[in-house]
């Protein structure tokens, strides 16, 4: 620095005046030059340091590159002719507090052309380990997790579905995070990554490390099952679960093991008494199932377990043979039902005769075709159950004629009543065991061309039309 002096003296006055002349030096502050103008600069942590970037300046042979740390003055790192320069972490102290700055430099790498302008300030953190994250498909989507990494503000978590390339989901400090199902494609393939993060939620503090791939499958919650005994067999029901297609319903007798029914759209099933064991303890669960009625998209919970107990009507409809005839042997003309577990029956009457001819037909055969089922089943003794005639329905309606071509002849068909149980109210069952001498007469009139007179007891299921007095033999 040099300063001068000088003193005049005008009309008793004197005039100082002092002259300062200095000369800047380098640190602090970064002298003023040049006739470019000054780069823009930005940085931010990059993993490996801190990442310096700046516009091009045109005219600009090279740029010098000067770092302020703690606000402890400028030094210069060096020159570059491209518009970005990394500051390696080992140049670097963690928690500083750090700034950069450029300014347009001859090739001679000295003769500075332009001033600068200061970048952003930036505290450094040195870089973190990437965190370990592994996936799994749960209720409700992907579970992504990793272990803490310490120093960690917080964690960028990214995702990649198909390989198609990561994209950032957001930044939390827990170490645990679910991808919803509402955001992921059901058969899709993904991986997740986690970044370690500061609490700006942008700068990131290390790499990472991509987790396993997982091919996702919806998974929906499990639907609450209850069972109960109804006529007919157990109940199951349970609530309709949203986005499931289909249930799969499995049932498990015992404490046997869970075996798998099938697939159905509803949100009940009855499992039927002919497939359940009375006394036998009963369990069922249902879980989402695809279309395809094979994936599966949740898992279960498991119903109140309930011991199985067959009501009298079931028991008796389960150890009946199917198929009952009624028929006196002679003539070609008879009635058979087929009756089923729950008391339901179908059945047809026919009787053909060839002699009743007319104009345009050369037979007639007189049948019906029918339905019903029998209902209020009650124990009268050890070998005889009581039952009603529920309801009884024809295909056509009685009185209906028609005339139908079959073959080269031409037979008419006449529609009747189902003869051996129309006009019925109340019908007896009577079992193998039953003694010949209590039954009635008119019940073995019917019958006895089936009877073995070696035994005394019936040696096959009857049944008898208590109304009408006719009587009815098992096939089987």
């Amino acid at each position: 620095m040099f300063a001068g002096v000088f003193i005049m003296k005008k009309r008793g006055l004197c005039l100082l005046l002092a002259v300062v002349t200095v000369f800047a030096l380098a640190v602090p502050a970064l002298a003023s030059g040049g006739g470019l103008e000054a780069p823009t600069v930005t940085i931010a942590q990059a993993a490996g340091g801190i990442q310096v970037t700046w516009n091009a300046v045109d005219g600009s042979p090279r740029y010098m590159v000067y770092y302020n740390e703690n606000n402890g003055g400028w030094k210069k790192i060096g020159t570059t002719t491209a518009t970005s320069y990394t500051r390696a972490a080992k140049y670097l102290k963690n928690g500083a507090i750090y700034q950069f700055a450029v300014r347009c430099c001859a090739n001679d790498k000295k003769s500075l052309l332009s001033p600068y302008k200061a970048s952003n300030s930036l505290t450094y953190s040195a870089k973190l380990a990437a965190p370990t994250v592994t996936i799994s498909n749960v209720t409700g989507g992907i579970q992504v997790t990793w272990n803490k990494i310490d120093g960690a503000p917080r964690y960028m978590v990214y995702y990649n579905e198909n390989n198609s390339g990561w994209k950032k989901i957001g930044t939390t400090t827990a170490t645990t995070y679910t991808r919803a199902a509402k955001y992921l494609k059901n058969g899709a393939t993904y991986a997740f990554a986690v970044r370690c993060c500061a609490n700006d939620k942008k700068t990131l503090l290390g790499p990472y490390k991509a987790s396993n791939s997982l091919k996702y499958t919806l998974t929906l919650a499990a639907p609450t099952v209850t069972i109960s005994n109804v006529s007919g067999g157990i109940k199951v029901s349970w609530n309709k679960i949203d986005g499931a297609p289909r249930y799969m319903v499995y049932y498990n007798e015992n404490n046997g093991g869970w075996k798998k029914i099938g697939t159905t759209t509803a949100t009940t099933y009855t499992r039927a008494s002919k497939d359940l064991k009375d006394g036998a303890t009963y369990q069922f669960a249902v879980r989402c199932c695809a279309n395809d009625k094979k994936t599966l998209l949740g898992p279960y919970k498991a119903s109140n377990s309930l011991k199985y107990t067959l009501t009298l009507a079931e028991k008796l409809f389960a150890k009946l043979p199917s198929t009952f005839m009624f028929t006196s042997g002679v003539g070609a003309w008879g009635s058979t039902i087929e009756i089923k577990a729950d008391g339901s029956f179908t059945g047809t009457y026919h009787d053909t005769n060839m002699g009743e001819s007319g104009p345009g037909y050369v037979a007639t055969v007189y049948m019906s075709e029918f339905s019903g089922k029998f209902t209020n089943v009650k124990q009268v003794n050890d070998y005889t159950y009581s039952v009603q005639l529920g309801s009884l329905t024809y295909k056509t309606p009685i009185g209906t004629t028609k005339i139908v071509s079959e073959g080269n002849a031409r037979v008419r068909y006449v529609y009747e009543d189902a003869y051996g149980l129309a006009g019925g109210k109340t019908f007896y069952f009577y079992t193998p065991d039953a003694p010949t001498s209590k039954l009635p007469d008119d019940f073995l009139g019917w019958v006895h061309w089936s009877l073995d007179s070696s035994r005394k007891n019936l040696g096959f299921y009857g049944l008898y039309n208590v109304t009408e007095k006719l009587g009815w033999f098992s096939e089987e």
